[in-house]
């Protein structure tokens, strides 16, 4: 049995694939193996993967037709025999200690998750120097909810994740923020350690950037989508007021903001933080919320946000009333 399995959906990234799976293959963290799932690419990955798997052992090739990343993930996790387990997106590549750091971590704080950062890289540009601190045992509830809401940058016990049956839910982007809600929730013992051994790469043409420029109809109802499930989840499990309101906070922070911010990026620039708290804190509250614009064009975004989340609302064009929260 190995120590790790790392699961890495894949879909016509042939252009990256190869600086991926070097880096996770170059591991100082040898004791892995690298469960590639391929969806029916039709550019030259399949062919890359095939040939990495001819040259290391380590490296196991799965197909499946075009599902989308979250049925390649559940197809990994079935496959997955190591004692953790990490995702690597195939656009993106890591630090060759990165896997290590974050196993000697849950080894030394006996973490069912242990959480990590990342960060952006513009390809052709140099990345900044990898640093990692000590991970931090959670000892609060709220402070588990600082962990970031990507898939990625994290290990976790698959004995916890065979213990509660997690998977992601399939045909939908966005999916990470559900998985974490769920971990985040389920573990008992969660370490966070800041560090930026996680390369994520700025590329328009990966899963969410794609998905959103082809098609931005399809993403929101995702978002919608993985929103409800959320709040199901909330409502089924969370034992307090305090629980749902910290959970939700974070489904909205992770999902919705966000989406304002591909809808208009200046949008959340040219209103306060205090605003958006009374924002976030008013849509948690209020089962019906009223909205009054005075520059419509402007605030549609607000408008469109909110019917996503369920909210009844009524819009008017007034320019005499000011918008309210």
């Amino acid at each position: 049995m190995p120590v790790l399995s790392v699961i890495i959906p894949v879909y016509n990234t042939g252009a990256f694939l190869p600086k991926c799976l070097d880096s996770v293959l170059h591991q100082t963290l040898t004791d892995l193996e690298v469960l590639c799932v391929d969806n029916n690419s039709t550019d030259n990955s399949l062919e890359i993967l095939r040939r990495y798997a001819r040259q290391d052992s380590r490296v196991r090739v799965l197909q499946q037709p075009v599902q989308g990343q979250s049925a390649a993930r559940n197809m990994g996790l079935d496959y997955a025999t190591g004692q953790y387990i990490g995702f690597v997106d195939s656009d993106d590549a890591i630090d060759l200690r990165y896997y290590e750091t974050l196993y000697r971590a849950a080894r030394e704080t006996q973490a069912d998750v242990v959480c990590t950062g990342l960060q952006e890289v513009v390809p052709g540009k140099a990345i900044a120097p990898i640093r990692y601190c000590p991970p931090v045992l959670c000892a609060d509830w709220d402070t588990r909810w600082q962990a970031g809401s990507t898939a990625w940058s994290k290990i976790y016990s698959r004995q916890f994740i065979e213990g509660h049956s997690l998977r992601f839910p399939t045909g939908l982007i966005w999916e990470d923020v559900l998985w974490v809600l769920q971990t985040l929730f389920w573990a008992d013992r969660l370490a966070i350690m800041q560090g930026n051994g996680y390369l994520y790469t700025i590329n328009p043409q990966g899963t969410v950037g794609l998905s959103a420029t082809k098609n931005r109809a399809k993403t929101l109802h995702d978002i919608q989508t993985v929103f409800s499930l959320s709040k199901a989840f909330i409502s089924q499990y969370a034992k307090s007021r305090h629980q749902q309101a910290k959970m939700l906070d974070f489904a909205i922070d992770k999902l919705f903001i966000p989406s304002v911010v591909e809808d208009a990026p200046s949008l959340l620039q040219q209103i306060s933080a205090w605003t958006r708290w009374k924002w976030k804190r008013r849509l948690l509250l209020a089962p019906n919320l009223f909205c009054f614009v005075e520059q419509i064009e402007f605030h549609q975004q607000y408008y469109y946000v909110l019917r996503l989340l369920g909210f009844k609302i009524r819009l008017w064009k007034c320019k005499q009333l000011p918008l309210q929260f």
